[in-house]
């Protein structure tokens, strides 16, 4: 059973405190990868939440496999998001505080078309497709700012 599931098995829908990770993907084009999201259609970073006894370093690794197929090395932490709240289509009200590395490829090949992903693309900054989060949004917006260790 995953941490979620053991956590909504005791509170219900009730709001709750999750810690998740990330990555920002850059390549040497000074474009970002972002994943369409099979559960809305819309554009996002990768990322997720952390599992019992697993660090925010190894989430956003496991993440970004999941997610794209690929392997990646962090170079530095973007930042630590907290503020802001989430009601889920199916009733769960979550706040997640994220952590953000930006990072670079080092294996793997891309994959589509799996539970969690539609597409990856490729984009820079004046190209950005429709994200489908403020704290996405925000995320992008402070790497292409050039922000480091940002807290918000």
């Amino acid at each position: 059973m995953d941490y979620v599931t053991y956590i909504r098995n005791m509170v219900g829908h009730s709001k709750i405190f999750l810690v998740a990770a990330g990555m920002i993907v850059h390549n040497e084009k000074g474009e970002i990868l972002l994943q369409q999201r099979r559960d809305c259609g819309l554009w996002g970073l990768s990322g997720g939440i952390c599992e019992l006894e697993e660090s925010v370093e190894e989430t956003a690794h496991r993440e970004l496999m999941e997610e794209t197929g690929l392997t990646a090395e962090i170079e530095y932490l973007l930042g630590v998001y907290s503020k802001g709240s989430t009601k889920l289509r199916n009733g769960d009200e979550i706040q997640c505080v994220t952590v953000i590395f930006v990072s670079h490829i080092t294996g793997g090949a891309e994959t589509e078309g799996n539970e969690e992903t539609i597409s990856l693309g490729w984009f820079s900054k004046d190209e950005l497709p429709e994200i489908f989060s403020q704290k996405h949004k925000r995320m992008i917006e402070d790497y292409f700012e050039g922000g480091r260790g940002v807290w918000r």
